[in-house]
């Protein structure tokens, strides 16, 4: 069992390097360790997003913290769930349990979660993601938002109420079906790949919209979208924790393993950027476990410098 604090310093963000690795094995060790992770971090998030000021840096260092210390002292008398965690968080601000509440998580570097929604769908959130959801959805729509990172969804059916992923980029509508979407807003990317079903792309103007059918791949290039090959099924293990490249660009992969990571990754070594390989890492190995590969597939030299999130390559 960890301490409570530490997680708590490290959901804050105020963990040390060694205190980071301590929780980051703590939570590969059980399935259930994650569960209790993400319900702390589901409290702290709903925390931040309700507490009402302008300077965000004065909310995480004083209101934030007050109140999840206050709610964790409640949460720690035994092992949390996302159900458990809401109760407690209404007990805190007061709200009624019938109206609906929107809550939020983000998921830490070299990590995933699964989620199943109030109305089955299920959800694979990848690393470095952010997404908002309410506890149950009213009778006529169906909306969620990943306002950050890579989401895969398998949407339990309903004819009569459309489900909507709200993205920085596109929105998304579907009756019900499975497909994939990455929306990083760092790096701006944007693309989805459609399964089974239907979808329909809807831009932020609403004066863009585009149909997929299954099998069918849409990436954003050049602020406009461009149909292009379904990727490899493998592309999608990311959800079982495995990351699967199939002859693509060295240059991508690193942009990759950037994001997943939270890495600032800084090539030097021009003459590898297009070069197409193909390589699978098991996410919880690490960046180094990856860069390792990498080096034998391409013969590049790396160092990594933990302290600054760098690794730089030549």
């Amino acid at each position: 069992m960890i301490e409570t604090e530490l997680l708590k310093k490290y959901i804050a963000g105020d963990a040390s390097q060694e205190e980071k690795e301590i929780v980051q094995l703590w939570l590969e060790a059980d399935k259930k360790n994650m569960k209790e992770y993400m319900a702390m971090r589901t409290l702290y998030d709903i925390t931040l997003a309700n507490l009402q000021e302008t300077n965000v840096k004065s909310i995480i260092k004083k209101p934030a913290q007050y109140y999840l210390r206050e709610v964790l002292k409640i949460a720690a008398v035994a092992l949390i769930a996302f159900g458990a965690s809401y109760t407690l968080f209404l007990y805190v601000w007061g709200k009624k349990q019938e109206d609906p509440v929107m809550q939020s998580l983000f998921v830490p570097a070299g990590q995933r979660v699964e989620l199943t929604l109030a109305d089955g769908t299920v959800v694979w959130l990848n690393a470095q993601t952010t997404f908002k959801f309410p506890n149950k959805f009213d009778k006529n729509s169906r909306e969620v938002y990943l306002l950050n990172g890579e989401a895969y969804f398998n949407v339990a059916k309903n004819k009569d109420c459309k489900f909507t992923v709200n993205t920085p980029f596109y929105d998304i509508n579907v009756l019900g079906t499975e497909f994939n979407v990455l929306a990083y807003g760092k790096t701006k990317c944007f693309e989805t790949s459609l399964l089974e079903g239907s979808i329909e792309l809807v831009s932020k103007n609403k004066e863009e919209k585009l149909h997929l059918v299954p099998g069918q791949h849409v990436a954003m290039k050049d602020n406009s979208l461009k149909l292009e090959k379904l990727p490899h099924q493998d592309y999608f293990l990311w959800k079982e924790g495995i990351l699967c490249f199939d002859d693509e660009r060295v240059e991508d992969i690193l942009n990759k393993l950037s994001i997943v990571y939270d890495m600032d990754i800084q090539n030097y070594n021009k003459s590898i950027v297009n070069n197409t390989i193909r390589c699978k890492f098991h996410i919880k190995e690490g960046v180094e476990q990856a860069m390792k590969v990498l080096k034998i597939k391409t013969g590049l030299q790396y160092k990594i410098y933990e302290d600054s999130n760098l690794i730089t390559i030549w």
